[in-house]
């Protein structure tokens, strides 16, 4: 039974719920076919953090129901971990045939470190659904996936590399979620060519580590401490881990890495990620990031092997859990669990604040997730400046790709200007209208040389010269 749909709220541009959107709206599953269960131990991972119990496996009988639950709009499907391949040859081709039964499933993507995959698994997925699209787990050349070891501490780079090899030699084409670390901090053209020179590679996708707030190593289920987690507990000192990073530091490392992109001509064969989705929002163009659309957490769900069906993976569980799989029959329901959620009540709270925000239109109000984190610690102003900064950043480079310093500039504003729009215009009016208001002298700033580039405007500039560009700045009064 389909939702009933509700009108669309201010809020609900940044983000909708499922009840607001139609059968031509896609939802996004993140099926984790073995919990966090995997074969490698990486000293980041944010789903063995979540210290869930694992080994069960998701069957084929779990995806026709959420097939059925919603049948009456598109269905992107991931097949996620833990590491996924770990769930074995038959009961993944098992997924793949009931996924590809599904009319409306139009996606099927996995997520993997890549070290199980060989001929056979390539075989495997030719048969039972030849879409598939591959994703690989790998931070950058081999100093920068020093974080990513097995349970033995030894780095899993190497073999990760043969898998990319195999990739090109079967003509596959790969996306590669790269994490940045500070192992990689001040190389982005470095990364860039080490990544995009396999010939499988066609989109690599730099995700933060924002994990300042870790301050404990994941807990050891048996008794033996595996020299991964000797690793982890070395790593994790009083003021967060080793692997972590500040916003500043991404933003400008994807800068960096986005100027290199676009200067050596690299963005006509590469997709790079978070840039192409700030392009696409500079341009008015839907993104497929929920980081930078309104599509939300209402619109990705978690499903564990043990029927516990959530919402991204991405928030923290078990608060973000939903219901039991056997206990939901409809969308509505799915809804109605949402409506109740109060994780999600505060993670829709906090992007109120992006409703009277200048980069509303570009932004997209960013991922609610990492919102919840940054404004635990008191520093969601953090969050917001480093989204602000990449968004300048990136239409800078836009506009005069020559001049990467522009990219840099913590002055100019690049993002859209919309003329005559105001953010209270009763109260300007209500100003304007009163005799008695204070009425400042407009002032003309000029300047020989154009926008400022990086540096304060002299106030030298500021006398009536030639000009290429003036700038008339009207004492507005204040609401």
């Amino acid at each position: 039974m389909p939702v009933t749909r509700t009108s669309p709220t201010d809020l609900e541009s940044v983000y909708a719920p499922l009840s607001s959107t139609g059968p031509d709206t896609a939802v996004s599953v993140i099926l984790k076919l073995r919990g966090e269960t995997c074969d490698i131990d990486c000293l980041y991972c944010f789903e063995k953090r979540k210290e869930s119990p694992g080994g069960a496996r998701i069957n084929a009988a779990q995806v026709h129901r959420l097939g059925a639950i919603f049948s009456g709009r598109p269905l992107s499907v991931e097949l996620h971990g833990g590491e996924p391949l770990t769930a074995g040859r038959e009961r993944v081709a098992g997924i793949l045939d009931a996924l590809a039964a599904h009319p409306n499933v139009i996606r099927v993507s996995l997520q993997t470190n890549g070290l199980q995959l060989d001929d056979t698994w390539l075989d495997l997925f030719d048969r039972h659904y030849p879409e598939l699209e591959i994703g690989i787990s790998l931070d950058g050349d081999a100093l920068g996936n020093s974080w990513r070891v097995g349970y033995d501490g030894r780095p899993t780079y190497p073999r990760v590399v043969e898998a990319l090899n195999l990739l090109g030699r079967r003509d596959r084409r790969v996306g590669i979620i790269c994490a940045v670390t500070p192992y990689v901090l001040g190389r982005a053209s470095e990364v860039m060519e080490h990544l995009a020179s396999s010939p499988a590679v066609t989109t690599v996708n730099l995700v933060p580590c924002f994990d300042a707030t870790v301050t404990r190593s994941t807990a050891v289920a048996g008794s033996r401490t595996p020299a991964s987690r000797t690793l982890q507990r070395r790593a994790i000192g009083p003021t967060g881990p080793d692997w972590a990073i500040t916003p500043q530091q991404y933003a400008d490392f994807v800068l960096e890495t986005a100027h290199h992109w676009v200067a050596s001509g690299m963005f006509r064969r590469v997709k790079l990620e978070p840039v192409v989705s700030v392009i696409r929002r500079l341009k008015g163009l839907r993104p497929r990031s929920c980081h930078f659309s309104d599509l939300k957490c209402d619109h990705v769900l978690t499903l564990y092997p043990d029927d516990r069906l959530g919402s991204c993976d991405e928030l923290p569980w078990p608060q973000a859990g939903l219901a039991s799989l056997g206990d939901v029959h409809t969308e509505a329901d799915v809804a109605d669990a949402q409506d109740g959620s109060p994780l999600l009540r505060q993670a829709r709270s906090l992007v109120t604040r992006c409703l009277t925000c200048d980069y509303r239109d570009t932004c997209g109000a960013g991922c609610p997730a990492v919102r919840l984190r940054f404004a635990a610690a008191g520093d969601e102003d953090a969050y917001c400046a480093h989204r602000m900064h990449l968004i300048d950043g990136v239409a800078a480079l836009l506009a005069q790709p020559d001049h990467p310093s522009g990219a840099r500039c913590s002055r100019l504003r690049w993002r859209p200007i919309h003329p005559n729009d105001m953010h209270h215009v009763a109260a300007f009016l209500a100003r304007w209208d009163d005799p008695a208001a204070l009425r400042p002298h407009a002032r003309l700033q000029v300047s020989p040389s154009g926008p400022c580039r990086g540096t304060p405007c002299r106030r030298e500039n500021m006398i009536a010269a030639p000009a290429r560009r003036l700038r008339l700045l009207v004492g507005t009064p204040s609401p």
